[in-house]
């Protein structure tokens, strides 16, 4: 019942914003802040009704709180209807402008903000191949004591493993403003050696997050190879008891990687010029 209750919040809110919300969006960051908005606005709708008494929500493979289960579903629903919703108005942008893979050429905002840091020198401290190593290093620290945090936080002090997040994307800003937006500007703010630096980056990029994501799995097949099983028939059951600070642990080994590590590589490949 709790779950059939959150669905329908999800699906109220979501008619709410695609029908009438949405549509007077002038401009894609005007969509953007009205989407964030509203997702917020069915966390928070969610958690009024479940925040104390907390009960468990069945995910299929697991359960889980109200908040995972929340940010799941809306995951999970707005995908296609996004994708939709953006064909059906491309006056309002593409899907690529809306999440900042691509810049509207329209916008002077945009190309007003890059010059900007291009052409700066007020962050030029954070631009020596001094600076720029440091700001690997302790990306690379953040990345292993955030997931940490997580793991231990139900142990040590619940909630304390958040602390581990703004660290992270402090760094990332700070990687960003060092390498001058270079590892996220569209092609045409960059010159020919900025787009080939920008692809070996991500080609580098992508071999460490393969590393990573490989390991996480190796860890899971090792874990699950070493738990005990049930068998029903001709399938085999196992239970993992996972906290929900150690979910957010895995999580964030994922989504903080994916943020930090293309700007750390072409930090410490700049750094390495330099020096």
């Amino acid at each position: 019942m709790n779950e059939l209750i959150t669905i329908a919040i999800i699906i109220g809110f979501m008619a709410l914003g695609y029908l009438f919300i949405y549509p007077k969006a002038k401009s894609v960051t005007g969509l953007r802040w009205m989407d964030g908005l509203l997702g917020l606005a069915t966390i928070l709708t969610v958690g009024a009704i479940y925040f104390t008494s907390d009960p468990e929500f069945n995910l299929v493979f697991f359960k889980t709180n109200w908040f995972v289960f929340t940010l799941v579903l809306i995951v999970i629903l707005e995908m296609p209807l996004w994708y939709f919703y953006m064909k059906a108005h491309p006056h309002q942008g593409t899907i690529a402008q809306l999440y900042g893979m691509a810049s509207n050429p329209k916008s002077k905002k945009v190309a007003k903000n890059i010059d900007v840091v291009m052409n700066d020198t007020k962050w030029d401290g954070i631009r020596t191949a001094r600076a720029q190593r440091l700001l690997v290093v302790l990306g690379v620290v953040s990345l292993i004591a955030t997931p940490t945090l997580f793991w231990f936080e139900d142990y040590i002090k619940s909630g304390i493993g958040i602390l581990g997040v703004i660290p992270i994307f402090l760094i990332w800003w700070l990687l960003r403003i060092s390498v001058r937006l270079v590892a996220d500007a569209p092609d045409e703010y960059l010159d020919e050696f900025q787009v080939r630096q920008r692809d070996r980056t991500y080609l580098h990029s992508f071999r460490i997050l393969a590393g990573v994501v490989t390991a996480l799995a190796l860890t899971l097949m090792i874990v699950t190879i070493s738990s005990d099983y049930q068998s029903v028939g001709n399938v085999d059951y196992y239970n993992f008891a996972l906290t929900f600070g150690q979910v957010n642990a895995v999580i964030w080994s994922i989504l903080g990687s994916t943020i930090l590590i293309p700007n750390m590589v072409l930090a410490w490949n700049q750094s390495k010029r330099k020096g």
